[in-house]
């Protein structure tokens, strides 16, 4: 599964890896490599994408005001 580029400016989005592959991206230049057992964080107001990998990408996401 990809996600396109997107920013949530008063939302924290947590992706739990699950199964695959793929990359995890933040602000076009930091890429994070994503597998089954990564936490993926990004903060309020970042703009982040996901890219599976050939197998694809199973993952949970979680969201969360950023004033808790």
């Amino acid at each position: 599964t990809n996600i396109p580029k997107e920013v949530h400016p008063k939302t924290t989005q947590v992706f739990v890896i699950q199964t695959g592959s793929g990359l995890g991206i933040i602000s076009r230049k930091l890429k994070f490599e994503l597998k089954p057992g990564v936490l993926f964080w990004v903060p309020a107001g970042l703009e982040h994408e996901i890219v599976a990998g050939k197998e694809g990408l199973g993952f949970k996401t979680i969201y969360s005001n950023s004033l808790h």
